[in-house]
């Protein structure tokens, strides 16, 4: 019997998809990665501020609405909490910012004029007001690794908490006038929203409505060093119709919203033509399954004299909510505080030198098998293939020995480069959704057909970028050419 269409909606009106599906088109009401790299929430997988790099963020509102943004800083290890701020965008707004070093540790500081609070220097005239907000370790202060230091390198979380109508009283008030806006954050009834205490959310703020982008910029003045890149992002972070969350614009230094406050359990994603619609019976399951991969793969090269230069950044956007409460699946281990390390993945790496000379499964350079399982412990991992190899220079990078020039070392260049996938072996990392569809063409009669179907996402949620410096002129300032990328990925869904 062929699927006529009226038979595939009365099926999906039946598993209660209907609403999430329209013939085989995902609405907004599943989680996806956005393909225009705009959304509700956005993930900045790295920023640094050592051995003289700077990080730059800036945010984007494209949409003709105000907007009420958090903005969460975490730091590498175990991707603890460090900073909270919400930031108010007017329509078309832009808002910059940077992450520079302290004496023992970093802060985030801010000249523009858009409404903050806290507040910088830039976002109001009052007097005085602090022109940075520093990083706090109080969230690890009882930890083996509880030294300020630790805030110097991490990621960012950008968090929509509602739309804000135009002609609303804080819609005004946030509304650049003359290139500045007033910035009393009051709502409606002349209730400040800048208070710690306030959580309540404005009589007139409307559901988040996505349009956030987001760009990372590394400048290291000492290295002639510049690279971005531009932040992931989240469509359909917050459920809508029944059940959604109430839009709210909590204090600023309140832990919520975060991205387990989404709601939303159901995501849609493709691989190798498929289309899976997954619901988790947690939303927060189902922002780690966005984001599930069994390998990720990039480009590298490097010579032993140091004048080229490859570092790979692996971060898991959602292993701080598995690694403290004990719901540890699909992550390996729990976060220990007194180990001084995070909580640790095994993983192996192979890797493949540019004429497609295949090093051994592990580290083509080491004694001979068997060895010691590969680990990743952080929530940020920073890779490298020498001592001195990145701009980055993180305390805790890992060294991988990869295959070039046939499994011989490269003094200086010629016959250096190749590829490598680092893949999770983590006997939990899997995670399992209570409804599970497909959307795939049928090998008997070749129609695109919605089926039940169960399936298994294997892996771990894994997003990153590498990096790749050539030195070209020892003088001061140095003057090395950068390239930054997005590393690639493979799924495992069966």
């Amino acid at each position: 019997m062929k699927n006529h269409p009226r038979l595939i909606a009365k099926a999906l009106s039946a598993a209660g998809l209907l609403s999430t599906l329209a013939l085989g088109v995902a609405d907004a009401n599943t989680l996806q990665l956005s393909q225009e790299g705009a959304g509700e929430a956005l993930i900045f997988p790295y920023y640094t501020v050592r051995n003289g790099t700077l990080s730059f963020v800036s945010l984007v509102n494209q949409t003709v609405a105000a907007k009420a943004v958090r903005v969460r800083l975490r730091e590498a290890v175990g991707g603890q909490p460090i900073a909270e701020l919400n930031v108010f965008l007017s329509a078309k707004d832009v808002w910059t910012a940077a992450i520079v070093p302290t004496a023992d540790g970093a802060s985030i500081v801010s000249n523009d004029k858009s409404c903050t609070f806290p507040k910088f220097s830039g976002s109001t005239s009052s007097s005085p007001v602090p022109a940075a907000l520093a990083f706090s370790n109080a969230a690890f202060a009882t930890d083996a690794l509880s030294a300020l230091d630790r805030t110097r390198e991490g990621y960012l979380e950008v968090i929509e908490m509602a739309t804000v109508p135009n002609a609303s009283l804080l819609g005004r008030d946030v509304t650049h006038v003359a290139g500045v806006p007033a910035c009393r954050l009051t709502d409606d009834a002349g209730i400040a929203l800048v208070q710690n205490s306030q959580a309540a959310p404005p009589s007139s703020v409307a559901p988040p409505s996505g349009g956030l982008v987001g760009t990372m910029s590394f400048i290291n003045l000492g290295d002639g060093l510049s690279v971005s890149y531009n932040a992931t992002a989240i469509n359909g972070f917050w459920k809508t119709g029944a059940g959604a969350p109430t839009p709210t614009i909590t204090a600023s230094g309140s832990r919520l919203p975060d991205l387990a406050s989404g709601g939303n359990g159901t995501i849609t994603v493709t691989d190798k033509g498929k289309t899976y619609v997954s619901t988790f019976a947690r939303s927060i399951d189902a922002v780690s399954a966005l984001f599930m991969n069994s390998s990720i793969i990039g480009e590298y090269a490097y010579t032993l004299d140091g004048t080229l230069s490859s570092a790979l950044v692996i971060m898991s956007p959602t292993k701080p909510y598995y690694i403290y409460d004990g719901s540890r699946p699909p992550f390996q281990n729990l976060y220990v505080p007194t180990l001084g390390k995070g909580a640790c993945e095994d993983y192996s790496y192979m890797s493949i030198d540019r004429e497609g000379f295949v090093g051994v499964s592990g580290d083509d350079f080491s004694a001979s098998p068997p060895r010691p399982p590969q680990q990743f412990c952080n929530v940020v991992n920073v890779f490298g293939f020498t001592p001195n190899n990145t701009a980055f220079n993180s305390p805790r990078m890992q060294m991988l020995a990869a295959v070039q020039a046939q499994g011989r070392d490269v003094p200086t260049t010629g016959n250096e480069g190749g590829h490598l996938a680092i893949s999770p072996t983590s006997p939990t990392g899997r995670l399992v959704p209570t409804s599970p569809f497909v959307f795939a063409r049928s090998d008997a009669t070749g129609e695109l057909m919605w089926t039940p179907s169960a399936h298994t996402y294997f892996g771990l949620p894994m997003i990153g970028f590498a990096l790749s410096v050539a030195k070209y002129n020892a003088g001061s300032p140095q003057q090395n050419f950068g390239n930054l990328n997005p590393l690639t990925t493979q799924r495992d869904i069966r």
